[in-house]
């Protein structure tokens, strides 16, 4: 390609859009956060959203920036969850929808990471939810009905947070729809990392994918109904912190294991002052135990975190030092 030309398709983009980084300007077909990235070194390990307790509120109208804050929910209602979420440790609500059929029952949903299953509160309108105490779910979930079928597949299409997952994650919610029961795939507000779009939860198993495309949906599909995780677009189980995510990433492609329950976290610690992480993690399968030591760094590399973002910033990642096999 001509260097002047370069030279003027950077110049247009600059002034239509987000800036392109002077090195793809010959490579990235377009200016969504999510196309730059995939072309960047940045890695798509470790950067699933981190909770224990989900919760999942249909919601029948598209999403805005902020799905509940600014939806048209009562004021009232939309308090109740803010005070309640915000006294639950490590929990995440997230909006849901399924344009797609026309039941209108609405449904408020629970699923633990600790637990394979989902369980379902029916309501027929929002201020019931006003006498419902997630709390109280968390101490008995048994107290609501579980799911007679918990898989989910929930693809975040929340456009007016960033255009990439409306723009790329509606295609996939479409393709999911011709490729597994209609009832497992929903629509769903903002998951965090809109610069890995497409991205999705897969439930009741609380993994974390991005990158997906419409090409690639039945080879992911078939994978997971095999138990199996798909690396290549594997952000991360959710029920672990980063950091914990990024152990498990090294320990499975070390031991080529990527079955969904392969391996178990014994013990985590953080890095202090030798700036070191260090995890212990058993095979489910054999027994066998591992230690993987790794550290932090900042990149030299400059990625765009959403597409509304004007200035590239450096982005963290985790560095492999050692894996070693320990006695039991």
């Amino acid at each position: 390609m001509p260097k002047q030309y370069c030279e003027n398709i950077c110049a247009i983009s600059a002034q239509i859009c987000l800036p392109l980084r002077q090195n793809y300007c010959m490579s990235i077909p377009s200016v969504f956060c999510c196309k730059q990235n995939e072309l960047s070194p940045s890695p798509l390990f470790a950067t699933a959203p981190y909770y224990r307790h989900l919760f999942l509120l249909e919601l029948n109208e598209p999403f805005q920036h902020d799905a509940l804050a600014d939806s048209s929910l009562p004021d009232a209602v939309k308090q109740h969850f803010a005070t309640q979420l915000a006294n639950i440790p490590a929990a995440k609500l997230l909006c849901i929808r399924q344009p797609h059929t026309t039941n209108r029952t609405l449904r408020l949903l629970y699923a633990p990471v600790h637990s394979k299953q989902v369980y379902v509160y029916h309501f027929e309108d929002y201020s019931e939810l006003l006498s419902c105490s997630l709390v109280a779910w968390i101490e008995q979930a048994n107290m609501f009905s579980e799911l007679a079928d918990p898989n989910m597949f929930l693809v975040c299409t929340n456009g007016k947070r960033d255009q990439c997952c409306a723009k790329f994650g509606i295609p996939i919610y479409e393709t999911l729809l011709e490729t597994v029961d209609k009832a497992q795939v929903w629509q769903c507000s903002h998951l965090g990392g809109h610069r890995f779009a497409p991205t999705l939860i897969a439930l009741p198993q609380h993994h974390c994918y991005g990158y997906l495309s419409v090409d690639t949906i039945a080879a992911f599909v078939d994978l997971h109904q095999q138990g199996k995780i798909a690396m290549e677009y594997w952000r991360g189980y959710c029920g672990h912190i980063p950091a914990v995510q990024a152990a498990a990433y090294f320990l499975r492609q070390h031991q080529h294991s990527f079955d969904y329950e392969a391996v178990l976290l014994k013990n985590y610690s953080p890095a202090e002052k030798e700036a070191t992480h260090r995890a212990e993690w058993a095979m489910a399968a054999t027994g066998e135990q591992y230690v993987v030591q790794y550290s932090q760094q900042l990149s030299t590399d400059l990625i765009y975190e959403s597409c509304s973002k004007k200035k590239p910033i450096p982005y963290s990642y985790y560095a492999l030092q050692t894996l070693e096999q320990i006695a039991p």
